[in-house]
């Protein structure tokens, strides 16, 4: 059943992460006589671009293309689509646009582009102007980015006989790698039951398991609780909790484009877990007292399901690392959706809560028949403790190592071209003349604080038959130091990365 469940997890971990550095709806600007002219090539069938999702910060255009409008009569670009505006020279603007396909339409994108004093049109802003240095020669105009393309890609831990087949391009496609086209086939009603099914199976991942006792007595379910309508009760104010808080953390990714991998990779986030971990610790060695009981008398029912109620609020965090792939997965999925317009997908990852929250009801109340504690319970309470404590103590160590962040990659990959994403230009440099090679290119994506790159090292990547596929690669290691979103962020939505580890494959030359 683990090997199930952790399949699953994983499969969903990979939902949406394909990565579009090849963003078939990236225009071509140039700049001439004062005009920029700015062209989408949209040629492919199916892609196009609405007409109310283009904006340029420099205005209306002096000329745009005639707009044909989709079976909504909704107007829309498509073919080679040719812009014109009036700007200056060492101008700088934003371009927001969004492309579309038959099948799906892709984030919206905001782009910050500027016109140099010689007329070239460059991504970002214009270089701060550095003192002279007598005798230096002018610094080279900056150019555009162009990262090569990942033919494919693979997210999250994985065992070598399949990552082996990721290798050789020989692993079957799954569920994961067009989520969309499983909408399209089944209906929405039918991923919606696989979702509210994966939050189901989530309880029974190792950071939920051995959970599931401790919080029954927090919320004083069995004979504690009194009975068992107020067992069934508070069980379902817990379980409502968890649903409430996923539904809460898909607004964060879902309306602001956050990459939600990257909050379980912070220092805070697993310090405060360590933290947490370490007082139901000490709560369970009976050095005080969590107890929700305490409120059965009459007329405090409604603190007791308040606090059963916050109690699912912080399990559901508490769990972020074993349910992390699968929540992301159907976050990216919502994300996708609502940029489509359909803005009740936002109700899919509260969805996932409901279908984790579903046991805890039905033992709130079945549980009531439990017999009273015994000594017996004791050394239960105390063996609950020890693991606990070592959950304590991992998420501790984990905090430790992305505050003070290992130098170096491990040797299991020795060799390896490396690389840091804070360099963008760095990163393309090395990519590029990797791919030149004419051989394979396999890419790494790793962090210091991220625990499933540890663990690959560790496993997959001393397997013999992997260690012997990757000999005919070239391998690239490009740090993502999740503590410096800014600087990696341009990297990061080149490949669409959405958590750590991420591996790709691009084609030699």
């Amino acid at each position: 059943m683990y090997r199930l469940l952790t399949a699953f997890a994983l499969t969903a971990g990979l939902a949406f992460a394909a990565p579009r550095p090849d963003d078939p709806f990236f225009p071509d600007l140039t700049y001439a006589d004062g005009l920029l002219t700015v062209t989408f090539d949209l040629n492919d069938p199916g892609e196009h671009i609405y007409d109310d999702m283009l904006l340029c910060s420099l205005g209306d255009a002096l000329t745009k293309p005639e707009s044909v409008p989709d079976p909504d009569g909704r107007p829309a670009y498509e073919g080679t689509a040719v812009f014109v505006w009036e700007a200056k020279p060492s101008t700088t603007f934003t371009l927001e646009y969004q492309g579309c396909t038959d099948g799906q339409c892709l984030f919206p994108q905001t782009r910050t582009f500027s016109v140099t004093a010689d007329g070239l049109v460059i991504e970002g802003g214009l270089p701060t102007a550095a003192p002279a240095t007598p005798g230096a020669a002018p610094a080279a105009p900056a150019a555009t980015l162009d990262f090569p393309v990942a033919e494919r890609t693979l997210t999250g831990y994985v065992e070598a006989e399949e990552f082996n087949g990721f290798l050789r391009g020989t692993r079957e496609r799954t569920f994961a790698d067009d989520p969309l086209a499983f909408v399209r086939e089944h209906g929405m009603l039918a991923f919606v039951l696989l979702v509210f099914l994966g939050g189901l199976l989530l309880n029974l991942t190792p950071c939920v398991l051995p959970m599931i006792p401790i919080n029954l007595a927090i919320i004083g379910a069995g004979a504690a609780g009194g009975s068992r309508l107020r067992g069934a009760l508070r069980g379902g104010a817990y379980g409502f909790g968890i649903a409430v808080a996923y539904g809460l953390l898909a607004l964060i990714p879902v309306l602001t484009g956050a990459a939600f991998g990257v909050i379980q990779s912070a220092w805070w986030f697993n310090a405060v877990i360590a933290v947490v971990f370490v007082l139901l610790a000490l709560a369970l060695f009976d050095v005080f007292m969590i107890d929700f009981t305490r409120f059965s008398g009459p007329g405090s029912d409604r603190k007791g399901v308040l606090a059963a109620f916050v109690a699912g609020a912080v399990s559901a965090v508490l769990a972020g690392a074993c349910v992390a792939p699968v929540l992301i997965a159907v976050l990216l999925l919502t994300s996708a959706y609502v940029a489509e317009g359909t803005y009740w997908a936002l109700c899919l990852p509260f969805v996932l809560g409901l279908g984790m929250a579903l046991p805890w009801p039905i033992a709130g109340a079945g549980l009531s028949f439990l017999p009273k504690p015994g000594a017996w319970m004791v050394w239960v309470k105390k063996i609950f403790g020890v693991i606990v404590l070592l959950f304590a103590l991992y998420y501790g160590f984990v905090a430790y190592r992305a505050l003070f962040p290992a130098t170096g990659s491990d040797e299991a990959l020795a060799g390896a071209v490396e690389a840091d994403a804070s360099d963008p230009a760095s990163v393309q440099k090395v990519l590029t003349e990797a791919k030149a090679a004419g051989k394979p290119v396999f890419v790494d994506f790793w962090g210091p604080a991220c625990k499933n790159c540890e663990l690959m090292e560790a496993t997959t990547f001393r397997d013999a038959d992997v260690q012997k596929t990757l000999e005919d690669c070239i391998v690239v290691k490009i740090r993502m130091d999740l503590a410096d979103t800014e600087r990696i962020e341009t990297v990061r939505r080149a490949y669409n990365i959405q958590g750590l580890p991420t591996y790709l494959i691009i084609d030699g030359e």
